[in-house]
C-alpha cells in the first residue's frame, strides 16, 4: 500500500464541508473517495436536486493528473458516456485543463462530475443533452477544439494546435488560425489557457485531429459483398 498522500486529505478536508456524506478510503493500494453525493444545480431556470452513489478513484501522482470518477449503483447505463476507466466527463483535454484551474477534489466534483451528472438527469427527463453533445473518439477531440477555439474550420484547429505544440509562434506574427490577426489579439488567451496542459496530452491531440483530417479524405474501403 502506498502511503497516504497529505494533499489528497487536505483536499479532502475540503471536499467533505460541502458533501459530507463522502468518505475517504483505499482500494488497491491507492486512495479514493467514495459514498453518496448529493447535489442540488440548475441551468436555464430548470433546477435538478438528485444523488449518486459515486466513488472517485484518486492516481498516485496526484494532483498531476485529475481522478477518474464511477457510479457504482448501477443507475447511469454504459450507453450514457462513459469508458472502461470510469465516467466520460468532458473530453480529456478538458478535463485537464479545467482540472490544472485548480487542481483540488473540490474543484474535480464541482467543475466536471456535477455537471456530468446533472446533464444525465436532464437527459433522462428530456431526453436530450442541456450542454450539446460530443461525438467520441478523433472525432469527439476535434468537435472539441472548434468550440474551444471558437472556429469553423478544422484545419484552422490544426494549425492552432500545430503552433502550440511546436512553440513556434510569436504574438506579434499572425494568427495560424487564417483571421489575419495578429495572435495577441485573437487567439493568444486560447493558448494561455492550453500551455498549462502537459504538451504530450496537446501532442496527442494534435496527431488524434490529424489522423481524423487524413481519414477523411482517404476513398473508402474496399468491401466485398457476400452472394
Amino acid at each position: 500500500m502506498n502511503s497516504p498522500n497529505p494533499l489528497v486529505e487536505a483536499h479532502f478536508a475540503e471536499l467533505i464541508t460541502q458533501y459530507d456524506q463522502l468518505t475517504l478510503a483505499w482500494s488497491d493500494g491507492n486512495q479514493l473517495v467514495q459514498g453518496l453525493l448529493e447535489f442540488k444545480a440548475s441551468y436555464n431556470n430548470i433546477t435538478i436536486q438528485d444523488s449518486f452513489q459515486v466513488k472517485i478513484l484518486i492516481p498516485s501522482d496526484y494532483p498531476d493528473n485529475p481522478p477518474v470518477a464511477k457510479e457504482i449503483a448501477g443507475r447511469i447505463p454504459s450507453v450514457f458516456h462513459s469508458n472502461h476507466d470510469g465516467l466520460c466527463l468532458a473530453a480529456p483535454i478538458e478535463i485537464r485543463r479545467k482540472f490544472s484551474e485548480n487542481s483540488t477534489l473540490l474543484k474535480f466534483v464541482n467543475a466536471l462530475l456535477i455537471p456530468y451528472l446533472f446533464a444525465f438527469c436532464y437527459w433522462e427527463e428530456h431526453g436530450v443533452m442541456p450542454f450539446g453533445e460530443l461525438s467520441h473518439g478523433s472525432k469527439g477531440i476535434m468537435e472539441y477544439y472548434l468550440e474551444f477555439f471558437k472556429v469553423h474550420s478544422e484545419t484552422a484547429v490544426l494549425n492552432l494546435l500545430r503552433a502550440l505544440v511546436s512553440g513556434n509562434y510569436k504574438e506579434h506574427q499572425k494568427c495560424p488560425c487564417g483571421s489575419g490577426i495578429i495572435i495577441r489579439f485573437c487567439h493568444a488567451e486560447y493558448f494561455r489557457k492550453l500551455k498549462k496542459i502537459r504538451q504530450f496530452n496537446l501532442l496527442n491531440d494534435y496527431q488524434r485531429c490529424e489522423n481524423y483530417m487524413e481519414s477523411k479524405t482517404l476513398p473508402p474501403k474496399f468491401q466485398l459483398k457476400l452472394l
